[in-house]
């Protein structure tokens, strides 16, 4: 399907014969192998929704498909049909030259498939071996065989190249590294069909290239891997083969070699984007909104000192390990220093955390930015704390309308139900902030 538009530039459509032909009625290796997945004519409808229209897609043995397209355009729903967990309306799927007619998780994960999502459905309380050795379908009684589990974390995470202490508690990981515990445990269970939903939405430049070398090997090695991604240089960087979809088609697919950034974002969107900087960036005039002098956390970071100015943006960054994140979580009081101090709008502050005018976005923001068990308008509650019935009550107690001290906030003795879900909501409440508690302290980056 090509618009106009894209007949105008010359793009051509997915079933053209110029550069990118659909998928042949049975697309065979070199060698004559079947590919590990293909997809024919899927189509899904959610209400007046078409959220798939007759889309095709062939995964080939060993390779890395990137799949790419705006928020939207249907990509996770196409995996979510190939993992098993939505059905079809029509169309088929193939894994390994075998048609799949009643699809579901269990038999996609017994024909290989394992799926990576954003969340990365891992277990923050268990060690790492214990989440690569875990096996769903085990009795939820089952304990998981500890020296079996072990030797399994070792060997999978030995063929990602990894140094991950197998006996290290999950949670206290960095986001980076709880990417890699989930492919080492999709290797271990015997997964040969690996579909990443974007695994590097949340990591540094330093931590994509790692991904990346891993996801290389493995791949060497025969897994095959369906690769969903925002960010076109890694795409371009890793795939062997890219397909683009766009309000629920294919418009594109082929060789990665016939793909550049441009024109991928060009076939994501139908138009051309062009990078434009701000024609007007305010020149820094007197005190900054924001200053930090001389923070220092232990052997984490030392001596920091910085300036945010009202309508400027401040970049930090650095390698994995620098301290950069933990400077951003102390600057925002989530942590505390061991010197320096804090000074907003030139009066020094004991802490920000709590107030209003700064808020922090986690680099994990669903299980560290979200309550996923609120609804949306819960979610946006948390930022003013004082608009709530417990605030208010709070503060008509101190009697003098300000803001209490952490910990001393507590919810009426019957909260409404919606509050009643989540003892996370009493616990964001008696800090101050939205941030979750955490039972042990997670080692940030």
């Amino acid at each position: 399907m090509t618009s106009d538009r894209d007949a105008e530039a010359g793009v051509p459509a997915a079933g053209s014969a110029e550069g990118t032909p659909a998928p042949p009625p049975d697309p065979r290796a070199d060698d004559g192998s079947a590919p590990a997945i293909r997809c024919v004519q899927i189509s899904k409808t959610f209400g007046s929704v078409k959220a798939l229209d007759a889309v095709d897609l062939v995964l080939r043995r060993g390779t890395v498909h990137a799949l790419v397209g705006e928020n939207g355009s249907g990509k996770s729903t196409l995996t979510k049909i190939i993992a098993g967990a939505y059905a079809p309306d029509s169309g088929s799927v193939w894994i390994d030259g075998v048609e799949l007619t009643h699809l579901t998780p269990r038999v996609a994960i017994e024909h290989g498939v394992r799926v990576i999502y954003q969340d990365l459905a891992l277990f923050p309380n268990m060690t790492v071996a214990e989440n690569i050795g875990f096996e769903g379908g085990r009795s939820v009684l089952g304990r998981v065989p500890r020296q079996r589990a072990r030797a399994a974390a070792e060997e999978a995470l030995g063929r990602l190249g990894s140094r991950i202490d197998p006996d290290i508690r999950l949670g206290d990981l960095s986001t980076a590294e709880r990417q890699l515990v989930a492919i080492a445990r999709a290797v271990s269970s015997e997964g040969d069909i690996i579909l990443m939903d974007e695994p590097t939405a949340a990591l540094t430049q330093d931590e994509i290239d790692s991904l990346l070398s891993s996801v290389r090997n493995l791949a060497a090695t025969g897994v095959s891997f369906i690769f969903i991604s925002h960010k076109l240089r890694e795409v371009v960087e890793i795939a062997d083969d890219v397909s683009v979809i766009r309000d629920g088609a294919l418009i594109a697919t082929g060789r990665a070699s016939d793909f550049d950034t441009d024109r991928i974002s060009y076939l994501m969107t139908g138009s051309h984007v062009v990078n434009v900087r701000r024609a007007h960036v305010p020149e820094p005039t007197g005190r900054p909104v924001l200053a930090a002098r001389g923070i220092s956390l232990g052997d984490t970071f030392a001596d920091v000192s910085l300036d945010l100015h009202v309508g400027r943006v401040l970049g930090l960054s650095g390698l994995v390990g620098c301290g950069k994140t933990s400077i951003g979580l102390a600057i925002a009081g989530l942590i505390p220093v061991d010197s320096g101090e804090i000074r907003f709008r030139g009066e020094r502050v004991d802490s920000m955390r709590g107030r209003p005018e700064l808020q922090y976005v986690p680099d994990d923001r669903l299980t560290e930015g979200l309550f996923l068990d609120w609804s949306i308008a819960e979610n946006v509650i948390p930022n003013d704390l004082r608009e709530t019935r417990a605030g208010r009550d709070c503060r008509a107690r101190r009697g003098n309308g300000s803001w209490p001290t952490p910990g001393a906030v507590a919810w009426p003795s019957r909260p409404p139900p919606s509050k009643r879900r989540s003892a996370r909501c009493r616990e964001a409440t008696s800090s101050g902030c939205c941030w979750p508690a955490r039972s042990r302290p997670r080692r940030w980056s």
